[in-house]
Formats: C-alpha cells, structure tokens, sequence
C-alpha cells in the first residue's frame, strides 16, 4: 500500500508557556554527536544564537540537514521547548520530511513541534479563530478545480454565455495575486482586465455566502486576524519563540507579512533560502523577500553555505558561470571536493526530433551499460518539450514516468467522498452539495439542482434545508423523491453521531456504506468485468486502494483535522521505476546521476514570454530556472538544442553562450 506525505499539527494543545533557558549549554559543541559531520559552516549555522539568523544556502549543500539539525540542537540544549517551535515549508512532503529528521535527531518530545506548510498553518489558525475572520465553524477550503467550476457558473448567470478560457485564466490569477500581494481588492484591477471585476465581486461574495475559503484566502485572512486582534497576536507570539522557516526564497508578500506578525522582533528566527533558486513567480513569490531579509530584521547574521554534495566539479562549474550572469542576488560560489567528472556535454540538432532520438538512443545506451531507469531523468522548461521524448522511449520500449500526475486529493473518489464530509461540517457549501448529490447517482438532475441554486441565492439557506422544503411541496419525482429522503436522512442522523474530535474512519465508513457509495463501485465493477473492459476494471481496482489508503489516514486524525487532509494538497509518494520525464519545477528538489536537458533555444528557453517582457527580472528567473536545471545532476549533464522545434527555426539559447568558460 502506498503513503501519503501529511503530517498536519493542531493548535489545541499548544497552550504552555514558553521555556526561557537560565544558563548557556554546558556540554562543549565539540563533542555534540549532533553537530558530527558537518562542515564549519554548517557548525556556525546550528550554533548561532542571539539574533536572526539568514543561512544562504546553495544548491546541494545540505540545507536541510543543517535546518533539522539546528532545531534539534537548540531543543536538546534547553533554548526552547518542543511546543515554541514553529516550522514552515512549502509542501506536504518536505514538511513530513522535516519533522522526521527533527525526531530521528533528538530525544525530546519532538511530536509537540509544530512543523507544516504555510497553508497547514493558516488553516488551523482560521480553524482556531473562525469568527474573528468573519468565518462560521466548519468553514470549507475550495480547490483550484471547485474555484474554476464556481466562476464558470457565476459567469453564465451573469452573461448567459459560457466562460472563455482566458477570462477564467485571468480572473484565477487576479483573485491570487490580490490575496497573495495584500492589495486591495477595489484598486487591485488593471484596465485590461476591469470586464472580470464583476465576476470576481460575485465570486468573492459567493465564497462568503457558502462559508468558504480559497487556499489564498487562509495567508491573506491569517494576515488579518493577526493584524486585528492583539490578543490573539500575543499569543501566539509568545508561543512560538523560535521559528524556522525552509525555501524562504518562495516566499510571496502575504507569507512574509504573516512571518513578521509572528515573529515580530525577537531574534530567534531562522530562515533558510536560495536566491539562485527562486523560481515561483508566477504564483508571485517574491525573490526580495530573501535579498532584503537583512532589512526586516535588525542584526541578522548571514551564513552562506557553499560546498555542494551533489554534484561533479564539471558540473559545479558550469552552475557558476551561468548563475554569475543575473546581477540581482546575494553572491555565492558553490564548490565541491569531490572529482571534476566527466565534462558536460552540449550538442545541437538539426531538428527537435533528432534531438529525442538521440537522447533516447543515449537513454537506451545507459540502460544497457548496468544503468537504472530511475537514475536518468529528462527535464525541460516546458511539457510540451517532452513529448517526442515520451514517445521515443515508448518506442523503444523503455519504462518511463511523467510527472505532474494527479494529486492524491485531484482523484475523483477523494473529491466525492471530501464533499459529504465538507457538507456534513459546513451545510452552506453548496459546491459540495453539488457533488455529493450526484456521487452516487440519485437521478436528482440538473434542473432540481439549478432551482436549489437559484433559491440558495436569494435566501441563503442551507442546500439540504432547501432540498427538504422541495420534498414536502412534492416538487420532485417519485424517484428522486425517495432518494433526496435517504440522502437527506443520512446528514440528518450523521450530524448528531460524530463529533469533531473522533478520529474521521467512522464518518469516512459511514460514508462509503450508507450513502450508496461502495456500492455503486463495486456494481460498475462488476459490470465492467461482464463486459470484459479490462481497463475500467483497472481504474475502479485503483479507486478502491485510494480508498483504502484514505480509511488508513482517517483511521489516525480526528475529523477536524482529516477534513483539512482533504481540503490541502496530500502527495502520493508512490513510486513508478523509469526514467523520470518532467519540467524543471516539478524537478526542484530532487537529483539523478544522469541528466539530459532539451529544449535550449531562444524563445523555448529563456521563453518568449520572458523576452517580449524585455525586462531584466524576467530574464534573470529564467536563468535561475536554468541553474535549477543544471544542478539537478550528480554526474552527467548533456543539454540540447535544436535548429528546429515544432517546424520552426530557433537560434540557440543565449544560457549556452553563458555556459561556454565552463564546457
């Protein structure tokens, strides 16, 4: 069975005061099996005490080590306590990752840290303080797939006219680039885009009516309710002494505000970045954040770390002279002891066919040699680039695995099963109504569903109360009617029998046995094997281990916190074997002996969003994207290009050039 990365924390018990340390530790550092192993500049960065501390953090450098380790030595030596942790990242997965290696290091009650995303974060707070952030207990958090179906529908109520692409598009990254730079909402619009300011007032008000955020909304309204109430500021001020905070350099506006609230001018904060490696624009992370840190926070201590373990000195080079060329960053020489390798191989091709050919041809040559499919990896700017790839390696017969599938909580069963739970917390989340209604269904069609909508707006009654005044007016057929009934019932008498602090597998079974749900499964399962359909047998068989999966997760979190489980991003860490195929984002964080790079041309990379920008901050996050590439290889690195890509004529990537002093 496989795993799921989430590791949420709760701010129930949370209440003990802080531990202020009366004398310095006495064990000298020298002989702290902790600190063993590190290099002297990964020592003064576990050590330091006094003031904030910015550990600039190159590529490879064991970054996180240093970051558990800290934590760790600090608790162990008595300068805080389990409790007055806080730690912050970016994922699910790393934030698992992080509290493991904090309990693997130290004997202390490590289970009392509280470590998790920024959003975990942000949910509990809300969760914590619903009303003073003009929520109602049980709120719903909306995904980006309930986000798009809710603007479609509210735009063709107001237009009568289907939602265009780009108008969906457009209105998506307002709606988080207001939340997520703090602006206000009135004069937050462009005149290009002043025809989605209606919608977008709908779509705000519609949120409030269903006792619903989006993920922005949890930064955004946990920066207003530390920002409005002093008391609750104070608290948690003085509850978390010593904050830790991972990939600083993703930061947006809004998470750097909230970190301030939190941390506000104490000096046991930590954080831990790579400005060459801020790449999150687009989801308006904000690369000053990490370059003017020192400006924040008075008396910061600045500790580079710059011995790479990754990776061959050829390769080490080849980052350098690259990453040199952007002019707005903090300096860093990465460098490394081991061999200088093999010599990074840079070829041209006459078409971007010839180039995935002799890319999977030199993928098949590896293989051959004693390599495994899992250490070679092929990574781009774009999907798109990869798809002649793909098809060769299929081809060829060579395993593969393309990433950027499916989330756990993307699955179609997950988001069925999360609605019943959404609406049994929140009866106002007429999205989950919407969902759950049909899932299994109940012939309740759209017209039922459309007037339930219509009546839900002008009154705003709960969708269930609504479905249950249209059967005692007989507004339904005879089938219908007797499944609203059943439906109805079954939220009439789940409500009194679970609670928010039981663990969520009773609900969760419940679920799955009284609504029908199973049930429906297992019937089109049967059916599929009648009708000897071998693959949507397949695809039911993995819908019943997610479900499995989910009964193991609810069977360990109370139903207040699986329902968050649900609602923020869980990972799969399930693994495929094959060579690994995907874009340089989906490829940070991670490494492989051999590396191959396609797709360096001018206008494929740097792209020609970035060059038509003309501007100097585009162009220097693509030469960050590039140095992420780069050193994603342990080994061997070949980077290719291609005369032509998709019939059109492309000169090389000026990143090349940039990489000729060192090939």
């Amino acid at each position: 069975m496989h795993q799921l990365d989430y590791d949420p924390f709760s701010l129930d018990d949370f209440d003990a005061p802080p531990i202020v340390p009366t004398q310095a530790p006495t064990s000298p550092a020298e002989t702290n099996l902790l600190l063993q192993g590190l290099t002297p500049a990964q020592t003064d960065a576990v050590l330091h005490i006094g003031s904030p501390l910015q550990i600039n953090a190159g590529a490879g450098t064991g970054k996180t080590r240093v970051l558990t380790t800290r934590v760790a030595y600090q608790i162990e030596m008595g300068f805080t306590s389990p409790e007055n942790v806080l730690a912050l990242t970016f994922t699910n997965k790393a934030a698992s990752e992080l509290k493991k290696r904090i309990r693997s290091l130290t004997q202390q009650h490590a289970h009392q840290i509280s470590a998790g995303t920024f959003h975990s974060l942000c949910a509990n707070l809300l969760r914590a303080h619903p009303i003073e952030t003009g929520l109602k207990p049980g709120f719903s958090i909306i995904d980006a797939d309930d986000q798009k179906q809710l603007l479609r529908s509210l735009y063709k109520k107001q237009t009568a006219t289907p939602l265009p692409a780009d108008k969906a598009k457009a209105a998506s990254k307002c709606i988080d680039e207001w939340k997520s730079t703090l602006t206000d909402l009135a004069m937050h619009f462009a005149p290009e885009i002043d025809d989605i300011r209606d919608l977008i007032f709908a779509y705000e008000k519609t949120l409030k009516e269903q006792n619903s955020v989006d993920f922005s909304d949890l930064i955004q309204k946990a920066v207003q309710l530390l920002e409005n109430n002093t008391q609750i500021r104070d608290h948690y001020q003085a509850l978390w002494t010593h904050i830790y905070v991972d990939e600083y350099q993703d930061t947006n506006i809004a998470q750097a505000r909230l970190l301030k609230l939190l941390a506000a001018d104490k000096p046991d904060i930590t954080i831990v970045g790579d400005d060459d490696q801020s790449v999150y624009s687009f989801r308006f992370a904000e690369v000053a954040n990490i370059l003017n840190f020192s400006h924040q926070y008075e008396n910061t201590t600045q500790i580079k770390l710059e011995r790479n373990f990754r990776s061959t000195g050829s390769i080490i080079d080849c980052a350098n002279y690259l990453i040199a060329n952007n002019t707005r960053r903090l300096q860093k020489q990465l460098y490394t002891e081991t061999e200088p390798g093999p010599v990074v191989e840079t070829a041209q091709y006459d078409s971007d066919y010839q180039e995935a050919e002799a890319i999977a041809t030199k993928v098949q040559n590896l293989i051959s040699t004693g390599t495994a499919t899992q250490d070679i990896a092929v990574i781009a700017r774009s999907s798109h680039i990869l798809r002649l790839s793909e098809h060769l390696l299929l081809t060829k017969g060579i395993p593969y695995q393309l990433s950027g599938g499916k989330k756990f909580n993307e699955h179609s069963e997950i988001r069925d099963l999360a609605a019943y739970i959404r609406l049994i917390r929140n009866p106002f989340d007429l999205i989950a109504f919407n969902r759950a209604i049909v899932s299994p269904k109940r012939q309740i069609g759209p017209s039922v569903l459309k007037r339930i909508e219509d009546t839900f707006s002008l009154t705003q009654h709960p969708p269930l109360v609504i479905l249950e005044d249209m059967l005692a007016a007989a507004q339904l057929t005879k089938t219908a009617a007797k499944n609203a009934a059943l439906f109805i019932e079954f939220f009439r008498s789940t409500n009194s029998a679970h609670t928010d602090d039981q663990t969520a597998l009773p609900l969760l079974e419940a679920i799955l046995s009284d609504t029908g749900y199973l049930d429906a499964l297992s019937k089109e399962r049967h059916k599929a094997s009648a009708q000897t359909d071998e693959d949507k047998v397949a695809r039911i068989l993995r819908q019943l281990d997610r479900i499995e999966l989910l009964k193991q997760a609810a069977a360990c979190l109370p139903l207040k916190q699986f329902a968050d489980f649900l609602g923020l991003s869980a990972t799969d860490t399930s693994q495929n074997d094959g060579v690994w195929l995907g874009t340089i984002h989906s490829a940070k964080g991670a490494e492989w002996p051999h590396v191959f790079l396609p797709g360096w041309e001018y206008t494929t990379f740097p792209t020609h969003y970035a060059i038509d920008k003309n501007c100097a901050k585009a162009m220097e996050e693509e030469r960050r994207l590039a140095f992420v590439a780069v050193t994603r290889a342990k080994t061997n690195l070949t980077i290719t290009s291609a005369n032509q890509r998709f019939g059109k004529p492309l000169a090389p990537s000026p990143f090349l050039t940039e990489l000729t002093s060192a090939t």
